[in-house]
C-alpha cells in the first residue's frame, strides 16, 4: 500500500487535446486590523496602548514599512445614546478625537502601536494623564479609512467608512448601542479590571471585526502575539508499503513546560494501525511515532 499523489496534465481523449488552464496567482489585497489592545493597567493607568497590524490576505504574511496614509483611529465612550468620541492627546501636541494616521508605516514585523511613553515601541506617543488615555469601558476603538465623518470631541460613533473595530469593558455591562453600530452581531471583549494581561488576536490577523479571536495574553506591543496551542502531524517522505512502517512527527506549538498525551484514531484501521497514545515530554516540542501499513494479502492498490 503507498500514498497517491497526484499532478495534473494536458491530456489527448479521441483525437482531441484537453488543457487545464493555468490560473492567475491571487492579488495581494492588504488588510490592517486592531491586533491588540490594553486599556486597563495596575495603578495609574501608565502602560495603555492599541496596537495595528498589516498583513497580506492572500498568505497571511505580515507588510512591513506599509504606509498608513488614510487611516484613522477613534476612541469612543459607551454608555450613552451616541456614544461619543472622546479626546486623547499626543506627547508635545493638542487633543484630538481622532489620530490620523498619515505619513505613518509599520514597523518591519507589520505593526504599529500607539501608546503610553512608558510602552516600549510606541510609533505614537499619547499623555496618560492622572489615570491613563483609554477608557476602561464599555467602550470602544473604531479604525477607519479616508473617513467622510470629521471625528471632535461628541461625534458619535458611525459605521461608515470603518474597516475595524473593537467594543470592550472591564467586567462592565454589555453596551448592546456600541455593539449595533460598530460590530453588530459580535460581542463586547472583556478585559480582567487591573490585570497585567492585554487582549489580542490568536493568531495575529484575520478578519476585521473579529472580537472572538481576542484572548487574554502577556502584552506583546509591535510583536508577534503569543503562539495559539495546537498540533501538527508530519509524515516521513516516502510511501507506506504494506507490512511497512512510516515514521511522523507529531508536534505541538504554545507553552511546552507540562507533559501532553497526544491520542491516536485511524479512520481505516484495516489498512493502517496507529498507536493509541503518544506522549510528548515536558520540555519538548515534539514526539516522534510510526505508522504501520496493515497487511491484508490482498492487492488492493494504492489507498487514500
Amino acid at each position: 500500500m503507498k500514498a497517491q499523489s497526484r499532478m495534473l496534465f494536458p491530456w489527448f481523449h479521441g483525437g482531441a487535446a484537453i488543457a487545464l488552464a493555468l490560473l492567475a496567482p491571487l492579488a495581494a489585497e492588504p488588510v490592517v486590523v486592531i491586533n491588540e489592545f490594553k486599556s486597563d493597567t495596575p495603578g495609574n493607568d501608565t502602560a495603555e496602548f492599541l496596537e495595528l497590524w498589516a498583513y497580506d490576505s492572500v498568505d497571511g504574511a505580515a507588510l512591513p514599512n506599509f504606509p498608513l496614509d488614510g487611516f484613522v483611529v477613534v476612541f469612543f465612550n459607551g454608555g450613552s445614546q451616541i456614544n461619543a468620541a472622546y479626546a486623547v492627546t499626543p506627547v508635545g501636541g493638542t487633543a484630538s478625537a481622532s489620530i490620523a494616521l498619515d505619513g505613518n508605516r509599520t514597523n518591519a514585523a507589520g505593526f504599529f502601536v500607539i501608546g503610553s511613553p512608558s510602552v516600549p515601541g510606541s510609533n505614537v506617543q499619547l499623555t496618560p494623564g492622572a489615570s491613563g488615555w483609554m477608557q476602561n469601558g464599555a467602550d470602544a476603538v473604531g479604525l477607519y479609512r479616508n473617513p467622510s465623518t470629521a471625528f471632535t470631541t461628541g461625534t458619535g460613533a458611525t459605521a461608515m467608512d470603518l474597516v475595524d473595530a473593537v467594543v470592550y469593558g472591564t467586567d462592565d455591562p454589555t453596551d448592546v448601542d456600541l455593539l449595533d453600530v460598530l460590530t453588530p452581531g459580535s460581542m463586547q471583549i472583556n478585559e480582567v479590571p487591573n490585570s497585567v494581561e492585554s487582549l489580542a488576536r490568536r493568531p495575529d490577523g484575520g478578519p476585521p471585526f473579529a472580537s472572538f479571536a481576542f484572548a487574554a495574553q502577556a502584552p506583546t506591543p509591535g510583536s508577534l502575539n503569543q503562539p495559539v496551542e495546537g498540533l501538527s502531524l508530519v509524515p516521513s517522505p516516502g510511501t507506506l508499503t504494506e507490512g511497512g512502517t512510516r515514521e511522523c512527527v507529531i508536534s505541538r506549538s504554545g507553552p511546552t513546560a507540562m507533559a501532553v498525551t497526544v491520542t491516536f484514531v485511524s479512520s481505516d484501521s484495516s489498512e493502517v494501525a496507529v498507536p493509541a497514545e503518544v506522549a510528548i515530554p515536558a520540555g519538548s516540542a515534539s514526539a516522534t511515532l510510526l505508522f504501520t501499513g496493515v497487511d491484508d494479502l490482498w492487492p488492493d492498490g494504492a489507498q487514500p
